[in-house]
């Protein structure tokens, strides 16, 4: 029986159309096959809105365009449907008709070659972990159908979601300890990204274990710079606030090394290790970078001042971002990631200087000082968020440091 890790990955149509007759294509909790696209009508918007909230609980694909046994779900043959103007309805879709709001993944690729307007389309659901309302119900999958959550069931998995943002913290608290470990200074920011449900913990150990592990770690280094980058130059908030930062820059790194349960990449400067880049074998990562924040002396009156370089530290956060989409596409990861963000030293921190001739002069006592020691959110963040824009993640870690600093609400998209 084909799962969730194999459906949908068809390279051609010849490669899909040998996977249907084989009769190892079935319905499944985490596949739904379709015949025919949904009606355009209210009835039809609905019923897709149910079965992709349905399949989001614990992630799955959705394949339009095949026919299968109504008796046993196992596809008889490829039925092409009409795919113009699909992907831009369902994106509609998701985002109008579903509660919360869903970011799928959508191909439509794979076309007939007798009719090329035709083809398949294959919506990849990612598990978020939390029940989603379509007309005021929340909906779950059983074996091959859609149905009905109940309370108690809505209530349980509500609560679950609070224990992965609990692991997302022990995971910050973790990463926080190693660095301490390590000698970095508690102006630190840390990223760590975890993979929620932990499906497999060995989903990278391949490529991890591989004697060429540091060209592994430098494909990725380069694909994320590049989604970074692509990122910043779309959004103008981004190219405004953001400063040009990628890790090849960093020239100075200290090698790949294996650590407990995955690889390591650390770059030195003068004794010190302010960056690190860790990869897990269940494909979860760890980011961090020392040094955020900098205290300066007045060179007349002696008075120091704390600075915040947060386009720093979001420029960081970016191409960290984007290190996590690379590693969740290598790792083959369709659900959830908890990903987490903490910076500390800061009480009593300034937004930087803007230019040079006043990193000379810092005594800005008129500037609002960020008053806690430390600064921490979570987001839960599907695969397709991550393949997506990455302004609104940002402004989900950022927006309220933001605020906090005086910047307003830059990143907020509208």
């Amino acid at each position: 029986m084909t799962d969730l890790y194999d459906a949908g990955r068809w390279r051609t149509w010849e490669e899909f159309e040998k996977h249907v007759v084989s009769g190892e294509l079935r319905e499944s909790h985490t596949l739904e096959l379709k015949r025919d696209d949904y009606s355009s009508g209210e009835s039809g918007k609905k019923e897709q809105a149910k079965d992709i909230a349905a399949l989001a609980l614990d992630g799955g694909v959705l394949v339009i365009g095949v026919e299968e046994d109504k008796t046993t779900g196992v596809a008889i043959k490829a039925s092409p449907v009409a795919l113009a103007g699909v992907i831009e309805r369902i994106d509609q879709i998701c985002a109008s008709r579903i509660s919360p709001p869903l970011r799928v993944a959508m191909r439509d690729d794979l076309r007939s070659p007798s009719a090329p307007s035709t083809g398949v389309l294959i919506i990849e659901v990612p598990a978020t972990g939390v029940p989603h309302m379509v007309d005021h119900r929340y909906l779950g999958r059983d074996n091959r159908t859609t149905r009905p959550l109940d309370h108690t069931e809505v209530v349980r998995l509500l609560a679950h979601r609070d224990l992965d943002t609990e692991q997302v913290n022990k995971e910050l608290d973790a990463t926080s300890a190693l660095m301490d470990e390590a000698g970095m200074s508690a102006s630190r920011l840390i990223i760590t990204a975890t993979p929620i449900p932990m499906l497999r913990r060995d989903a990278l150990r391949d490529q991890l274990a591989a004697s060429g592990t540091a060209s592994w770690f430098n494909d990725r280094m380069t694909a994320a710079a590049a989604r970074a980058s692509a990122a910043r130059a779309d959004s103008e908030a981004m190219a405004r606030l953001f400063k040009p930062w990628t890790w090849m820059d960093r020239s100075n790194g200290w090698g790949v090394r294996r650590i407990p349960g995955g690889a390591a990449l650390r770059f030195g400067s003068d004794g010190n290790t302010p960056f690190v880049i860790e990869v897990l074998e269940s494909g979860g990562a760890r980011f961090v970078a020392d040094f955020v924040t900098q205290v300066y002396k007045d060179r007349y009156s002696g008075t120091e001042t704390k600075v915040l370089y947060l386009d720093y530290a979001m420029s960081f956060t970016c191409e960290a971002l984007a290190w996590i989409a690379e590693v969740a596409e290598q790792a083959g990861l369709r659900g959830t990631y908890g990903i987490g963000l903490h910076v500390g030293d800061l009480a009593g921190s300034v937004r930087a200087p803007t230019n040079s001739i006043e990193e000379t002069r810092l005594h800005v006592p008129d500037k609002t000082k960020y008053r806690d020691d430390s600064y921490r959110q979570i987001l839960l963040a599907t695969g397709a968020d991550l393949r997506g824009p990455l302004q609104p993640l940002l402004d989900q870690l950022f927006g309220q440091l933001l605020r906090a600093m005086d910047y307003g609400d830059p990143l907020r998209q509208r």
